[in-house]
């Protein structure tokens, strides 16, 4: 089992790998390592959603067991938050819009 902290962790570390691939012009590679960077970071945000000394719904725990990103989004309780940006912010809409096709 993984901790917020471990996912955190994971999802830094492979940001930073995406970033060195980027750089080295291994854009496949870097922007699958970027998804899945963003993947970690939303699960992140779900595991602090989860209460200790409780037994999680089964099938809240099912879908975290997910790759896509709008799911994780919507589990995660940013998905109002995150609308409010994107209407502020049509660029961040057209990234995550390439980012979901990870």
């Amino acid at each position: 089992m993984m901790s917020k902290s471990d996912l955190e962790k994971l999802a830094l570390l492979r940001l930073e790998d995406a970033i060195f691939l980027l750089e080295a012009n291994r854009c496949s590679s870097a922007y699958y390592l970027a998804g899945y960077s963003l993947e970690l970071a939303l699960k992140a945000c779900i595991a602090k959603l989860v209460q200790a000394n409780t037994i999680p719904d089964k099938a809240f725990m099912n879908a975290i067991y997910v790759h896509k990103l709008d799911d994780l989004l919507g589990l995660s309780g940013l998905h109002p938050a995150f609308n409010a940006d994107t209407k502020a912010d049509p660029q961040l809409a057209a990234h995550w819009a390439i980012a979901t096709k990870w």
